[in-house]
């Protein structure tokens, strides 16, 4: 079950359909406009080939009237050892080994903070139904040759920016950037991640309409994450010069 839904997740994903449709936008959840849509977030583990562990945040949209699943969006946590600032480099490795996740039904969740890999997904059966699974759906996830051109295509595909945090295991530090075809656009370099406290800042742009999928991408990660208390800032003293702050402390 869970192969078909992250086969039929990788479909939609590049369906030509979701850049028509504001609602095929999870940052649209209480837009009236999109009130026969419903909206869900699904947090998947896999391993790459040195047996790190990363997380990918699916955005699951369906139509009310009839749990049809219409639309995914990704974003990603990437934990790090060595080079972490080299975000095209991990992210594009990062990827690649979420390729061979879903070709591999490697992909297992949390609960309880305990692992499991037996495909668990009743805890989320109401999202999930069961499709077929076509050849055209094995030649959308085969279509990359390489993780630079799987991130290239995936930017190219989404309704929301694909954003990614690469968190350094080593020094407690984070950065956050955002997938484009042409890297990945680094937004915060020097975010604080550790074990009972975390804090990201940015500033931007309030015309560039990052800081709420940012927002909403820190707050699945943390606020939902056992961690007690999370707090955040939004301040502009003109449209082009915003500072957006982050934080969360676990008492």
């Amino acid at each position: 079950m869970l192969k078909k839904l992250l086969l039929m997740a990788v479909f939609l994903f590049v369906s030509s359909i979701a850049s028509a449709n504001i609602c095929f936008n999870s940052n649209e959840l209480y837009n009236p406009i999109c009130a026969e849509y419903k909206y869900a977030d699904l947090s998947l583990y896999f391993l790459d080939q040195q047996s790190t562990e990363h997380k990918v945040d699916i955005k699951l949209i369906f139509q009310k009237v009839d749990d049809e699943l219409m639309h995914v969006d990704y974003d990603f946590v990437i934990n790090c050892a060595s080079a972490c600032n080299n975000a095209d480099l991990k992210v594009q490795d990062a990827l690649w080994a979420f390729r061979e996740a879903v070709l591999d039904d490697s992909f297992y969740i949390k609960v309880a903070n305990e692992d499991t890999k037996d495909n668990a997904l009743s805890t989320r059966n109401e999202y999930v139904e069961t499709v077929s699974i076509t050849s055209n759906i094995q030649q959308v996830i085969q279509q990359s040759q390489n993780g630079q051109q799987l991130m290239q295509d995936m930017a190219k595909a989404t309704t929301q920016p694909i954003l990614v945090q690469i968190v350094n295991k080593q020094s407690d530090n984070a950065l956050v950037c955002m997938a484009t075809e042409n890297g990945c656009e680094v937004l915060i370099d020097d975010g604080i991640v550790t074990e009972n406290f975390v804090n990201f800042e940015m500033t931007y742009n309030n015309n560039d309409g990052i800081e709420r999928p940012l927002r909403r991408f820190l707050q699945r990660s943390y606020h939902m994450d056992n961690f007690s208390s999370c707090s955040q800032t939004s301040d502009c003293l003109s449209a082009a010069e915003c500072k957006f702050e982050f934080s969360c402390i676990k008492h």
